[in-house]
């Protein structure tokens, strides 16, 4: 175990109700990080909670955005994603889920309750909790640096650039697990 640079479409979306944040303030400044239109917003007693619409990954340019990701990083691992392009939204969540060896792939998995936090007014002052869990087509290397946050969201914005091409690099997030 350790920390790792996890990068991944986000599956779910989770902030505390404790949060002392009106809920719009909250979706405003999570919404200019996430596309919060590819996702359904619920909630319960504890938690505002967004789940990636089925829709989504059932998109035809799911699995060719995954593969342009993979021409960029590891060229030799875009065929091994071709099984996800016949698996409904929930099938690949449940796949994501399977442990690497069961599934023979490294390149795609469920990585869950990884916390950032997010500005949630114009003088950067208020941050509000985020937990978030991602399908992950990236976990690489041992962290051991705790100041990576700003080349992070650069790493972000970049995939994101990809947008009209790829609808769900709106989704995109990258993280450090622990």
């Amino acid at each position: 175990m350790g920390t790792y640079l996890a990068t991944g479409v986000v599956q779910s979306i989770r902030i505390p109700k404790e949060e002392k944040v009106k809920l719009e303030t909250m979706k405003d400044a999570l919404g200019l990080k996430v596309d919060l239109g590819k996702f359904d917003f619920i909630e319960n007693d504890n938690w505002y909670i967004w789940e990636i619409k089925d829709s989504v990954l059932e998109d035809k340019t799911f699995v060719p955005f995954l593969k342009q990701q993979f021409r960029y990083y590891d060229p030799s691992k875009v065929n091994e994603l071709d099984q996800l392009a016949s698996m409904s939204a929930q099938e690949i969540k449940n796949f994501a889920k399977e442990q690497p060896i069961i599934k023979g792939t490294y390149c795609f998995q469920f990585v869950k309750n990884l916390i950032d936090w997010e500005y949630v007014d114009d003088i950067r002052y208020h941050t509000v909790d985020v937990y978030y869990n991602m399908l992950c087509f990236f976990i690489d290397g041992k962290i051991i640096m705790e100041c990576y946050n700003d080349i992070l969201h650069y790493f972000e914005e970049l995939i994101r650039l990809q947008k009209k091409e790829y609808p769900i690099a709106t989704c995109v997030k990258v993280m450090i697990t622990s």
